[in-house]
């Protein structure tokens, strides 16, 4: 089970995290799973996935989160950036984040393009 930030938050004075950003190619994202892989050795207690500017990496941010908890087992924070998106479009996102098992949401409002 994917633990909640708050939970961790909660039972630690101090956190250990690391931050990705999706790259833009496929050979970028399998890239990014090895240097994962050498980074989870490290412990950490939880990781972000950044959002794009604009939602640009929108659908990679989403596969690369769910692919970590499952390859990793490692808590992952999900960015998401809400603006430029209409209200359908968000709970549309947010759907999909529920089907994927993401509990952990960094919601921002980002800024206009």
């Amino acid at each position: 089970m994917i633990r909640k930030i708050t939970d961790i938050f909660r039972e630690k004075e101090r956190t250990f995290s690391f931050e990705y950003f999706p790259p833009k190619t496929p050979k970028g994202v399998e890239k990014l799973y090895g240097t994962i892989k050498e980074l989870d050795a490290l412990g950490p207690d939880f990781v972000t996935v950044t959002y794009g500017a604009g939602g640009s990496s929108r659908g990679t941010t989403m596969e690369i989160c769910a692919e970590i908890q499952k390859r990793f087992d490692t808590p992952v924070v999900h960015h998401f950036t809400c603006v430029g998106h209409s209200q359908a479009e968000l709970r549309e996102i947010i759907l999909e984040m529920k089907r994927n098992n993401i509990q952990n949401i960094l919601a921002l409002r980002g800024d206009p393009p």
